[in-house]
């Protein structure tokens, strides 16, 4: 992903406050979220990678889960899903 599109989609989370500052910024919890679905990465594959707990990746990675059915329909629509 081009650093500028990272940037403008943890702008774009932070603003509609779908995802939101902790102890961990917005931009790390979204890098935890790319790096595990672009890598198939297990919650272990994440603790070696990025140095945090089990229960915190557990934590932040179901933030993204939970936003998905909101962004899918903000961004898709049924008769783009239909043509695919």
């Amino acid at each position: 992903m081009e650093p500028h599109i990272f940037r403008a989609l943890a702008s774009y989370l932070r603003r509609e406050n779908l995802i939101s500052h902790t102890r961990i910024k917005v931009e790390e919890k979204l890098t935890f979220f790319l790096y595990m679905v672009s890598q198939n990465a297990s919650y272990e594959d994440l603790q070696l990678e990025f140095q945090h707990s089990g229960q915190t990746f557990h934590e932040y990675i179901n933030e993204f889960f939970n936003i998905v059915p909101i962004l899918a329909s903000r961004f898709l629509s049924l008769r783009t899903l239909m043509s695919h």
